[in-house]
């Protein structure tokens, strides 16, 4: 065998390998993405598998449903309640009522303004511990 022959094999079979790769963890991420969108996972990964390789992950890309709705930062002040425990609220609580889970008392959650104050003060706080 000479050398360039035992290289072009060499070549061939990191291609192979590189092939086998890619298709198994194209197989993989699909299937993963299907889950992550509520669908059936082995359904996906079978046909992307199975539809031409190449094609049938362009087709699960092309076609895929929109994934759930990624919530944005949302910041969480603790209140106070009269039974001395905090209870968490959103940014878009401000001004509602709440019920402590501890004791079942409603709590007026503050205004936007004082609720962005609690929020940093904690900020504060959180930074220095």
């Amino acid at each position: 065998m000479n050398s360039g022959s035992a290289i072009g094999l060499l070549l061939g079979g990191v291609l192979g390998l590189g092939l086998v790769f890619l298709f198994v963890g194209s197989i993989v991420w699909a299937f993963q993405d299907a889950e992550a969108r509520g669908k059936s996972g082995c359904l996906v990964a079978i046909l992307v598998a199975l539809l031409s390789w190449p094609l049938g992950l362009v087709a699960w890309l092309i076609f895929r449903p929109d994934g759930p709705k990624k919530r944005e930062n949302v910041r969480i002040a603790l209140i106070p309640c009269q039974c001395g425990k905090r209870i968490p609220v959103e940014e878009r609580m401000a001004g509602t009522r709440v019920t402590c889970p501890s004791c079942g008392t409603e709590v007026v959650v503050p205004e936007l303004s004082r609720l962005r104050l609690i929020l940093a003060e904690e900020g504060r706080l959180g930074h220095m511990a």
